[in-house]
C-alpha cells in the first residue's frame, strides 16, 4: 500500500528481518514512517520532524561478544576434531571441521559488517529505540537522510514563532532588583 503512495519514500539500506518479525522505514513529506510487522500484527509510528529532539546513536560491544562466544562454542569441536584425528576417524573429523568452518564463517562476518550500535529517536514525550538498525553504517545513512530534513523543517518553524525585534514597537522594559545582602 505504501509502495504506491507517491508521498512515502522508503529507506531500502534501513530495516529487514529480525528475530520476531520486520520492519520497514518510511519518508514522508515531514515524518519518518516505521512500520513493524509481526505475524499478524502491523504497528506504525510516525515521528515528525518538527518534533524530534535527537537522534541517539550509541556504540555497543554486541559485535565482540557475538565473536567471543562463537569463540568458546567453537573450542568444543575444535577439541571433538583434535580427538577424532588421533583416534584416524577422518570422517567424523572432516564433519566437525565442517562445523568449525562455519563458525569461522560467522565470526568473520560479523566482523567485516562493522560496529553495532543501538539507534533512539528523541521527542519531547518519548525516547523510541528503533528496530533493525544494529550496524554503524545504517546508523550514518539514516542521519545523513534525516539531518537535513529535520533542520529545513525546525528551521522554518522557529522562523514562524520567533517575531522580527524590528518589528516590535514597545519591547517590555527589563526591571532589575538589587537584592539587599545585608
Amino acid at each position: 500500500m505504501l509502495k504506491k503512495d507517491p508521498n512515502f519514500t522508503r529507506l531500502k539500506k534501513l530495516g529487514g528481518r529480525g528475530y520476531l518479525g520486520r520492519v520497514s522505514y518510511w519518508l514522508g513529506v515531514d515524518h519518518l514512517l516505521v512500520v513493524e510487522v509481526t505475524n499478524y500484527n502491523e504497528r506504525y509510528r510516525r515521528f515528525y520532524f518538527r518534533d524530534l529532539q535527537a537522534v541517539i546513536v550509541q556504540r555497543n560491544r554486541n559485535r565482540m561478544w557475538g565473536n567471543i562466544v562463537a569463540g568458546v562454542i567453537a573450542i568444543l569441536p575444535a577439541l571433538g576434531a583434535l580427538a577424532l584425528l588421533s583416534d584416524g576417524e577422518y570422517a567424523g573429523a572432516s564433519l566437525v571441521g565442517g562445523i568449525l568452518v562455519l563458525i569461522g564463517i560467522f565470526i568473520l562476518s560479523n566482523t567485516l559488517r562493522g560496529p553495532m550500535c543501538s539507534v533512539h529517536l528523541r521527542t519531547a514525550v518519548q525516547t523510541q529505540k528503533l528496530a533493525n538498525i544494529d550496524r554503524w553504517r545504517r546508523a550514518e545513512f539514516l542521519i545523513e537522510t534525516l539531518t537535513p530534513l529535520i533542520q529545513s523543517l525546525q528551521v522554518s518553524a522557529g522562523e514562524a514563532q520567533s517575531p522580527n525585534p524590528a518589528t516590535v514597537s514597545n519591547p517590555p522594559a527589563a526591571s532589575a532588583v538589587q537584592p539587599d545582602f545585608s
